[in-house]
């Protein structure tokens, strides 16, 4: 999917829902594009713990997931 497809509806459902459908970790820009923030701000977050970070290199989605449901309960 292309970034701003993560921003459409059905974006949305498919990130929460299963992630990134082809792979269990995405590149800090891929993670940017499905949050809807920027790069760097996907480097704050795995710094700062709330994202994983993946040992091949970016992000676990199962990490991404987590942090959607987080900030859709509204507890953010």
């Amino acid at each position: 999917m292309t970034a701003h497809r993560w921003r459409t509806p059905f974006g949305r459902v498919v990130a929460r829902r299963l992630g990134h459908p082809c792979t269990d970790h995405v590149s800090f820009a891929t993670a940017g594009a499905i949050l809807g923030i920027t790069r760097q701000g996907v480097h704050d977050l795995v710094n700062r713990g709330k994202l994983d970070r993946h040992p091949d290199g970016g992000v676990h989605t199962a990490s991404i997931r987590a942090r959607i449901d987080h900030i859709s309960g509204g507890s953010e």
